[in-house]
């Protein structure tokens, strides 16, 4: 009896000592990469369902530059990589590798019938894998940033740091609103004239403000109207939607939402940027926010909506280089 409890508490404590040197070592970004570098170069087995994902990727080379950590920045839903380019050059004239991406379904990414947050989770993965980046912060804005999240609950020796805007790991405040939404863009008719420069043609722009017009009918707010119009596009003289409506709606329940994780958590350094004036972060989600990532900060920038980076992009980009500075990343 005496070996048996005394095999029992040794393993007890093995466990122990085990989940702090995790614990201890995440909190240390460089020594993570130090040892991932010293192993043999783990290859994600990500399965057939990732896709390539199309991406904007800046590198400004910068002579005496510190070594960064890249960043990977993950738009919202219906956004796309152009959303973010100006500030993707804006976070690299430094040196740091920045790559903005179109998740699936979006801008120029592959189209598919599944979308979840793990899929989203491995075709960011497969790109990391594509750039040889063994590491990267990643930085997401509502959709995005629960993909960020969900990558660094699952796999966090990839995630250097991680940066959500405006979005918390629960069900979105838009999602009784959304499917107005999606729904009003398959309604409008694309059926114009042929895009073709003719004189007889409407001008994309005069298409696109139509198109704005015809969605004031379930959308209200005029930003959001022209955000949507923002994903039209000429595909061999016709218009169409850059992103795949019928696999987001169909998939919508899952992209409201958040997974539920009951043991992972990220110990990493952690910084959530909330909109003063937005809802998508609210007080009642910190323990929440805590209990997955207990190193998070929490800032929310003065008068500012969900679109923060875009709304104060001058504060957004202090509040994330202050965050990378101060973590060392």
């Amino acid at each position: 009896m005496d070996n048996l409890h005394s095999s029992q508490s040794f393993t007890c404590l093995s466990r122990i000592f085990r989940k702090m040197f995790v614990r201890n070592i995440l909190r240390r970004p460089r020594l993570v990469q130090c040892c991932i570098r010293c192993l043999e170069r783990r290859k994600l087995s990500t399965d057939s369902n990732a896709v390539n994902l199309s991406y904007y990727s800046y590198e400004k080379k910068v002579d005496g530059a510190v070594e960064q950590q890249p960043v990977i920045i993950l738009h919202g839903m219906m956004g796309s990589k152009q959303n973010w380019q100006s500030l993707a050059k804006v976070f690299g004239k430094s040196g740091r590798k920045v790559v903005a991406l179109d998740a699936r379904n979006h801008g120029e990414s592959d189209h598919t019938e599944e979308m979840n947050y793990f899929l989203l989770r491995d075709d960011v993965l497969r790109l990391m894998d594509q750039q040889e980046l063994e590491q990267a912060v990643l930085m997401g804005h509502s959709m995005g940033g629960k993909t960020a999240m969900t990558t660094a609950l699952t796999n966090a020796e990839r995630v250097a740091g991680l940066i959500v805007v405006d979005i918390s790991p629960a069900v979105s405040p838009s999602v009784n609103k959304t499917p107005a939404y999606l729904e009003a863009m398959l309604r409008i008719s694309l059926s114009f004239s042929d895009l073709n420069g003719e004189d007889s043609s409407p001008s994309m722009s005069q298409v696109r403000q139509q198109i704005i017009n015809d969605l004031a009918v379930a959308v209200q707010d005029e930003a959001m109207r022209h955000f949507l119009a923002s994903n039209l596009t000429i595909r061999d003289n016709k218009l169409s939607w850059k992103c795949n409506l019928d696999a987001i709606i169909n998939n919508l329940h899952d992209l409201s939402s958040f997974p539920l994780f009951e043991e992972e958590q990220y110990y990493g350094r952690c910084l959530f940027i909330g909109g003063g004036n937005s809802d998508y972060i609210r007080e009642e989600h910190y323990p929440l926010i805590k209990s997955l990532f207990p190193l998070a900060e929490t800032q929310h920038i003065p008068d500012a909506g969900h679109w923060v980076h875009s709304e104060k992009p001058q504060q957004f980009i202090h509040v994330v280089n202050a965050f990378l500075k101060d973590a060392g990343l």
